[in-house]
């Protein structure tokens, strides 16, 4: 009997796949007779929310789908250009289209389950038929990193596959492992000191993008969160100033930049706000980046300081490849900034 759907499509993060994933799978398999499972947040730095890089999701994935051929393939965070993002995504399922697949376009099954509103993407796509499949048992995955990273792991073992589990029980053993806990230990902190405020609290951040004849000044952070990590300049608004003086301070704080500050200030040429709703580990954070475009000629002397392990000059097209090492959604900032 013919299925209803040619392909059927697939999208997560399965920040660890377990049997949950593997039903979806196969109730997608069921209904198409070709599937596409696309893993997102691919080029991520290492933390709780993404341990895991593509090669190895896409390892524990395969360990779920041994009797299902399916094509497997990365795909990137866009946080503030949704299009771009989409055409990403079309772009990838059209190429497992068969030869003169345009001539007669195949049904297109996205399949999935809208959870909340993070789940906003699965109407993005009116060509596609969606398919909403139940969660398996209520499983999810945040639950699973919950315990992975507070030592429940017997309750991990269960819902997860057997050589999947083995690796998660080596990766015990690494410094990666123990760096993402600790990161883990201080963000359950820092949200605890706030329980007991009235109203979820909302921070509000500034950045610098400091750019000049082709690079751009980024700082090493000291200290978790993403501590070794590039960021740009920045941090905390604080009481009493605005948020141009706040980025002033914190830049001159951070980079010891060798500009007289009215320098600095008459630099600026772009101000954006980047409030994505899970842009910061540490809860709701809206920051304001301030652009400034330096004259060309000798770079200006930095030296890391307050929360900066070191600063430096990067080459912007050097910066545009190092995403896992580069800090929340820095990288999102610096590619709208520049255009």
């Amino acid at each position: 009997m013919n299925k209803p759907f040619h392909t059927a499509v697939v999208i997560g993060r399965f920040q660890l796949p377990h049997i949950g994933h593997a039903h979806l799978f196969q109730q997608a398999a069921a209904i198409a007779d070709n599937l596409v499972i696309l893993v997102g947040s691919v080029g991520q730095p290492k933390t709780p929310k993404n341990p895991f890089s593509f090669r190895t999701r896409k390892k524990f994935l395969e360990n779920i789908l041994p009797d299902i051929h399916c094509d497997i393939f990365p795909l990137m965070d866009n946080r503030y250009n949704n299009d771009s993002w989409l055409v990403d995504v079309v772009n990838k399922v059209q190429s497992t289209m068969p030869r003169g697949w345009s001539d007669k376009p195949p049904k297109i099954a996205l399949v999935g389950h809208k959870k909340d509103t993070s789940s906003y993407y699965l109407d993005m796509f009116p060509q596609w038929k969606f398919v909403d499949i139940d969660n398996h048992e209520d499983m999810s995955s945040t639950d699973l990193r919950e315990n992975l990273y507070s030592g429940g792991f017997e309750d991990i073992v269960e819902h997860v596959n057997y050589n999947t589990g083995l690796e998660l029980l080596e990766w015990r053993e690494t410094d990666e492992y123990k760096n993402i806990v600790e990161e883990w230990e201080f963000i359950e902190s820092y949200k605890s000191d706030w329980e007991k405020s009235p109203y979820p609290p909302t921070f509000v951040t500034v950045d610098a993008v400091v750019v000049q004849s082709g690079h751009v000044l980024m700082i090493q952070r000291k200290r978790a969160p993403g501590k070794g990590l590039w960021a740009l300049p920045g941090g905390f608004v604080e009481q009493g100033e605005s948020l141009r003086e706040s980025v002033l301070r914190e830049l001159e704080e951070e980079t010891k930049i060798k500009l007289q500050r009215i320098v600095l200030d008459r630099s600026i040429t772009k101000i954006e706000v980047f409030d994505h709703p899970d842009r910061s580990s540490r809860g709701r954070t809206i920051t304001h980046a301030f652009k400034f475009d330096l004259k060309p000629g000798e770079l200006p002397r930095i030296k890391g300081g307050s929360d900066a392990e070191k600063a430096q000059w990067l080459p912007l097209n050097e910066v545009l490849m190092m995403g896992e090492k580069i800090y929340e959604d820095h990288l999102d900032i610096i590619l709208d900034m520049i255009n």
